[in-house]
């Protein structure tokens, strides 16, 4: 992947039009929703919104201070490292942890109690068997990248070639898979490893030369190039009619 800084026009929503050199951590596509961060040493994506969890856990809650009140609230968030973590594990084999909360009820009385270990940055997450406290967090942007192409419903934006963690994860690749897509490219490309929810998405580096690719989907191709850059290949969660 080059170092080589370039910029690109992108709308932070909300915001202004901005040159962004920069990819950021963590981030939402305005025009899918689809959540992305990267991944790397030290972060963790957390999201407390109900269709990610509902399968893991009986419930889950999420709770910021805001203006001196612990509040519930939803959203998507990237953590770091600084955590305190609490569950009951008994002693003895198969060490499954132990249930601490019955309901939503009992898990937002129990929040209140936790005023004094929290600030504006720190995010609480509850569930039926841990207490997790982060107190280091990033929210993510809401941005429009330049929209590339589109082939069914997968989408493919240009995107900043640096990325705001330079510790983040990365392999050489030839084939992405998502979905019912693959896309194959002629020459190898780096991957940069991320973490999405409410859909797929996979960030690619062309490097200092362009590529060729083919996207095939239900046994049809078609054939496209990619410049030297940096893009985002971004499939949404279809929700059935």
């Amino acid at each position: 992947m080059s170092n080589q800084s370039q910029e690109l026009e992108a709308k932070v929503v909300r915001k202004i039009n901005v040159k962004m050199a920069k990819l950021s951590s963590v981030f939402i596509t305005m025009n899918t929703g689809v959540k992305v961060s990267v991944d790397s040493p030290g972060s963790y994506p957390v999201t407390c919104d109900g269709d990610e969890w509902r399968f893991q856990y009986e419930f889950l809650s999420c709770y910021r201070l805001i203006d001196g009140v612990i509040k519930r609230v939803n959203g998507f968030y990237l953590t770091k490292d600084d955590l305190i973590s609490v569950n009951l594990v008994p002693l003895v084999y198969p060490y499954k942890p132990k249930k601490m909360f019955n309901s939503q009820q009992e898990a937002d009385e129990f929040a209140q109690k936790l005023r004094n270990l929290l600030n504006e940055n720190s995010l609480l997450v509850i569930n039926e068997i841990s207490v997790k406290i982060y107190r280091n967090i990033q929210e993510p942007e809401l941005i429009e990248f330049p929209l590339i192409a589109k082939y069914g419903d997968l989408y493919v934006y240009k995107v900043p070639g640096q990325i705001e963690d330079p510790n983040v994860r990365n392999h050489l690749i030839s084939v992405l898979e998502m979905g019912k897509y693959q896309v194959l490219f002629y020459e190898g490309v780096t991957l940069i490893h991320s973490v999405s929810f409410s859909g797929d998405a996979k960030i690619v580096s062309t490097g200092s030369t362009g590529v060729y690719f083919k996207v095939i989907s239900e046994g049809e191709g078609i054939t496209g190039s990619l410049s030297p850059g940096t893009y985002l290949f971004v499939l949404p969660n279809v929700k059935s009619s």
